[in-house]
Order: C-alpha cells, then sequence, then structure tokens
C-alpha cells in the first residue's frame, strides 16, 4: 500500500509473512500537505508467531501505535474479518488514536454480488466499538482510492484534533439532560453541573456532579 501511495518500489514486500521487520517511517508530501506513514510489520495470532525477529518486530509494531495519530488497520478483503483484527482494533482503541479501517485486496471481491454491503454487515457486528471509523474498500496493487485515503486521514484527524467551546458543551448538555434526566442516587437526584472538554488527541470530555 505505501510502495502505491509512492508511485515506486521503495519498501521491500512479499506473499511471505514476516518480511517486514522494523517500522519504516516514509515522508509524504500530498495536495501541500506532509504526511509521515509509519509501514509495520504484519501482526499475526500468537500462536503463529515465531520467537525470536518476529516477536520482536510484532512489539515494534505496537510501539509504532503509540508514536502516531491515526492507525489505518489493513485487513484482507479475501480473508474477511478475523479475530486477530478485532484484537488490534482493541489495541487503537486502547491507545486513543484515530482510525480507520483498509479493505485490501478488494479487486479479487469486487464483481460479488452485494459482496460490499456484505462486508459492511460484518465489520458493524465484529467492530461495534469503532461505528465512528470510516471504511475504504481497496487493492495495494492499484492507486484508484489513494486520494480517499488522504481525504480520510484529514477528516479523522480534525476529528482527533478538535476543540469545542464550554458554550457549545452545555447548549448539547442541556438539550441530553432535558431529554434523558440522571438517575436517583440511594433516592436523592443526582446533580450534574455541567460539562467541559479536558484535551484533544483524542478529545476528552468531563462532567461535574
Amino acid at each position: 500500500l505505501v510502495n502505491a501511495i509512492l508511485g515506486e518500489d521503495r519498501l521491500l514486500t512479499s506473499e511471505i509473512p514476516g518480511t517486514t521487520r522494523d517500522p519504516i517511517d516514509t515522508l509524504v508530501e500530498y495536495n501541500d500537505k506532509k504526511y509521515i506513514l509509519i509501514d509495520t510489520a504484519g501482526i499475526r495470532k500468537r500462536g503463529r508467531i515465531e520467537w525470536g525477529v518476529e516477536h520482536y518486530s510484532v512489539g515494534r509494531a505496537l510501539e509504532a501505535l503509540e508514536r502516531c495519530d491515526v492507525a489505518l488497520l489493513l485487513m484482507d478483503g479475501q480473508e474477511g474479518v478475523v479475530e486477530q483484527d478485532t484484537k488490534i482494533s482493541g489495541q487503537i482503541l486502547k491507545s486513543g488514536k484515530g482510525c480507520i479501517l483498509l479493505i485490501n485486496k478488494w479487486d479479487l471481491r469486487e464483481k460479488e454480488p452485494q459482496a460490499t454491503e456484505k462486508f459492511c454487515t460484518e465489520l458493524e457486528r465484529r467492530f461495534p466499538f469503532l461505528s465512528y471509523a470510516p471504511s475504504l474498500f481497496l487493492s495495494a496493487l492499484t492507486d484508484k482510492k489513494i486520494p480517499q485515503i488522504f481525504s480520510s486521514i484529514d477528516r479523522v484527524m480534525t476529528a482527533y484534533t478538535q476543540r469545542i467551546t464550554t458554550g457549545d458543551l452545555n447548549r448539547f448538555f442541556g438539550t441530553v439532560m432535558k431529554n434523558h434526566p440522571p438517575p436517583t442516587s440511594r433516592g436523592r437526584l443526582v446533580k450534574l453541573y455541567y460539562f467541559t472538554q479536558a484535551g484533544t488527541r483524542p478529545p476528552v470530555f468531563v462532567t461535574f456532579s
């Protein structure tokens, strides 16, 4: 995928799992914006990981996750969503990173009847905690969807760094409180005073009660 984005075979690729060992940082300029893409080792099931170089590579891949702002989870469109994909997505969520789901090798399935609809249903079922994450169906062998990858990164990054004023938050908060009053606790009404944003990357919100 990175090679398709770069338009050249800069990174070593192979059908053999474990070809990529160390995370590789690549500076890319697209539409006058600069991005650093971190290509990591694929993370296979623990039982399939050989102790030694591959075990070390997986550790480095998880460390790279901590360095990024937006994680692009690349899945095999032919294989479908596997358990390991859900585990990695859980790591992305736990690390508080933005996320985009990329379904690769879609050129091999795009002519199947309702293939996209069926896969989207599978994504909703397996990733209910990532319903906000955009998904793209693509092929790393072509560059047709590359503009959409960058527009998705920009959109996610905007949300990831967004700061909302306390006034706007409390107007929203007031509407929510009116429609869904808080429950009582030990016979007393819980008082929620106000709502504010405590941080970004990812956005964090605090309620005072």
